[in-house]
C-alpha cells in the first residue's frame, strides 16, 4: 500500500501492528479487558465492529452470526434488562455486623449502663423525599437516593454535624420520634428497630449507629470535637496536612460499602480514567454528593478561608494499582482522601498509603476506613505505589474550593 505526499512517496511501515485494548463492565461479574491485535481476519472484524459501535452510539448493532456469539459470550453484547449500570442505595437498616469496620466493631462505651440511654435528641424523622425536617432544612437537600414512600430516620453527629439516613418502617419512627430524649426500659432497648440479628447485636447496633445514647452525649460529643478540631487546625499548620479519623460513623459506612461492592459488580463504574490504569470510578456519584456536602461545615471549622464543595471522585483501585506523583487543577484546592472500603480489611496501621511531599520529605500517610486526610491538592504533591496483590481499595477525593471560586465545579 502506498500513497503521496507532496514530495515523495511513503508506505506503511511493515513492522506496523495494531493493538486494540477493550474495557468493559460484565454485571456480576466486574471489569473485563481484552487486546485484539492485527494478526487474524476474526480479531479484524471484532475491532472494526467495536469501533464503529463505540464511536457512534447510534451505529446498527449488527455484527455477524460467529462475531456476535462471540461478543454475547464475552458479555460485550448484553440484553438490555442486562446492561451494567447504577443501582439504588440501600440504606435500610442493618441486619448484622457485616461489613462494621474492623475498629468500631464496638464503637459504645460498653460501661454505660442500659438504663443510662436515652434516644438520640439529635434524631428526626422524614416522611418522604419532599418533607424533609424543619431542623435539617438547608443541610440534607443533596440525598437525592430517598424516595417518596421512604420512611428516613435521621441521626445528626453533634460533633462533626454530619447526618446519617436509615430506612426505617413508619411504626418504628413513630415510635422513636415519640422517644427522643427520654431513655428506654432495658427490655424494650434491642426491640427499637426491627432487625433478623440477635438481641444483643440489635442493641450494639443501636449504640454504633448513635440512635440510643447517654443522655450527656450531645454536650460531651461536641465538646469532644471542639477539642479535635483545634488540633487539627494545628497540624494543619504546622504540616501542611491533618489526618481526621473516624469521620463517618460505623454503621453509615457498613451501608456504603455494601452498596459501592454491589454497585462494582453490577457495573456502575466507569473504567479506565486516563490517569490510573488499574481504576475504575465514578464522579460526583449520588450518594458520594451527599456525604460531600456534608462535610463542608466540618472542614470550615479547620481551614484557615471559607470553602465551598467542588466535585468528588470515587475511585476503586485494583490489585498493581499506581497513583502517579502530581499536584491537581484548580477545582481542587482542598482535597479530603477518604477511604470507603478496602478488601481485605485494613486499619490506620496497615492500610494501603497515600505519600504527600511536604517541605521535600515523602510523608506516607494510612488511613482506616471512614478516616481522611485533608491537604492543599494544588499544593502539595501527592501519589500512590502499587497495591499489593490481592488488595482492592475504594477511596473518595472530596474536593473543595475557596468560597469566593468562580470556575466551574464539576
Amino acid at each position: 500500500m502506498s500513497t503521496s505526499s507532496e514530495k515523495k512517496s511513503v508506505v506503511i511501515n511493515p513492522t506496523l501492528r495494531l493493538k486494540i485494548t477493550a474495557i468493559w463492565n460484565r454485571k456480576g461479574i466486574g471489569a473485563q479487558t481484552l487486546t485484539l491485535e492485527s494478526d487474524s481476519a476474526a480479531n479484524f472484524e471484532m475491532a472494526k465492529f467495536l469501533l464503529a459501535a463505540t464511536l457512534d452510539d447510534d451505529a446498527p448493532v449488527e455484527p455477524g452470526p460467529e462475531l456476535a456469539q462471540r461478543l454475547v459470550q464475552l458479555g460485550m453484547l448484553t440484553p438490555e434488562d442486562e446492561e451494567p449500570g447504577p443501582i439504588g442505595y440501600d440504606f435500610g437498616w442493618p441486619q448484622n455486623q457485616d461489613l462494621i469496620p474492623a475498629p468500631n466493631v464496638l464503637n459504645f462505651d460498653a460501661t454505660v449502663a442500659p438504663e443510662s440511654l436515652v434516644v438520640n435528641p439529635n434524631a428526626h424523622v422524614q416522611h418522604g423525599a419532599g418533607s424533609i425536617p424543619e431542623e435539617l432544612r438547608g443541610r440534607v437537600e443533596q440525598a437525592s437516593f430517598i424516595g417518596d414512600d421512604d420512611t428516613v430516620l435521621w441521626i445528626v453527629d453533634p460533633g462533626t454535624q454530619v447526618a446519617a439516613p436509615y430506612r426505617v418502617p413508619e411504626k418504628t419512627a413513630e415510635t422513636l420520634e415519640a422517644l427522643r430524649g427520654k431513655s428506654v426500659p432495658e427490655g424494650d432497648l434491642a426491640d427499637l428497630v426491627p432487625s433478623r440479628a440477635n438481641t444483643i447485636l440489635r442493641s450494639e447496633i443501636l449504640r454504633r449507629a448513635h440512635v440510643v445514647v447517654p443522655s450527656d452525649w450531645s454536650e460531651s460529643r461536641g465538646k469532644a470535637w471542639e477539642a479535635r478540631v483545634r488540633d487539627c487546625r494545628a497540624s494543619l499548620e504546622r504540616d501542611e496536612f491533618v489526618v481526621i479519623r473516624d469521620l463517618l460513623n460505623p454503621i453509615q459506612l457498613q451501608l456504603m460499602r455494601r452498596y459501592y461492592r454491589a454497585a462494582s459488580l453490577a457495573g456502575a463504574f466507569m473504567l479506565d480514567d486516563g490517569q490510573v490504569a488499574k481504576r475504575s470510578w465514578c464522579h460526583n456519584e449520588d450518594v458520594a454528593r451527599f456525604v460531600h456536602s456534608q462535610l463542608v461545615d466540618l472542614l470550615n471549622r479547620i481551614v484557615p478561608q471559607p470553602i465551598k464543595a467542588s466535585y468528588c471522585y470515587l475511585g476503586l483501585y485494583e490489585p498493581g494499582a499506581v497513583l502517579a506523583r502530581h499536584t491537581d487543577r484548580a477545582q481542587c484546592v482542598w482535597n479530603l482522601s477518604v477511604p470507603f472500603d478496602a478488601d481485605p480489611e485494613t486499619d490506620a496501621d496497615t492500610a494501603w498509603p497515600i505519600y504527600l511531599e511536604v517541605r521535600g520529605e515523602a510523608r506516607p500517610v494510612r488511613l482506616g476506613i471512614g478516616d481522611g486526610v485533608l491537604y492543599r491538592g494544588t499544593d502539595l504533591p501527592h501519589w500512590r505505589d502499587a497495591q499489593p496483590d490481592g488488595h482492592r481499595t475504594t477511596v473518595c477525593f472530596f474536593h473543595f474550593v475557596d468560597e469566593t471560586f468562580e470556575g466551574a465545579l464539576t
